[in-house]
């Protein structure tokens, strides 16, 4: 019945279409939830299972469609770190935007250094990295 249902209220089918998605994901049948998922429109819910189905090209598609000042962006940043994938990581860290204090900027900016460090081996592997490791070390002076 939900299948044909062509019309009604869009907040009850989008309650309806993750309600499912939920039921599959608690059988761990990630191929059904992503269907409802993605009918529901829960992009938060689409990342976390395609995360746990390593569909890193949809989970980048996600990435890319995001706004940058987006809190999940941060989180599929994460993802993309935990599995190695350093290239789509750093793009989704970059595309946080941070409005802090330079002390906080500081932090985010040896949080990219340390991630690109650990994924890629050293921060002069991406080509920004020595600039990114002089800004830090710049600005500890003026932070002092």
């Amino acid at each position: 019945l939900l299948k044909t249902s062509s019309g009604g209220n869009d907040q009850a089918m989008e309650s309806t279409w993750n309600s499912i998605g939920d039921q599959f994901a608690e059988k761990m049948q990630w191929e059904e939830a992503v269907q409802y998922y993605e009918k529901a429109r829960n992009i938060e819910k689409l990342a976390e299972t395609y995360y746990l189905l390593e569909d890193y090209a949809s989970l980048e598609n996600i990435s890319d469609n995001l706004e940058g000042n987006n809190a999940l962006q941060k989180i599929i940043g994460e993802m993309f770190s935990s599995v190695g994938l350093g290239k789509q990581a750093v793009e989704a860290f970059v595309k946080v935007t941070i409005l802090c204090s330079l002390s906080n900027l500081n932090i985010f900016l040896c949080s990219l250094i340390l991630i690109s460090k650990s994924l890629l081996g050293s921060s002069k592997s991406l080509p920004y990295g020595r600039i990114l490791l002089e800004g830090v070390t710049m600005s500890e002076g003026v932070a002092k």
